[in-house]
């Protein structure tokens, strides 16, 4: 239980931090841009 409990947070991290990056990727492009 111990092991799927932190593989799932680890898992979450990861999506949290790649959702990040993309908004800040967005959001540069966006300011890039002028918007």
């Amino acid at each position: 239980k111990d092991l799927t409990s932190k593989r799932h947070q680890g898992f979450a991290l990861i999506r949290t931090g790649l959702a990040r990056k993309e908004d800040f990727i967005l959001s540069s492009k966006y300011t890039l841009l002028g918007w």
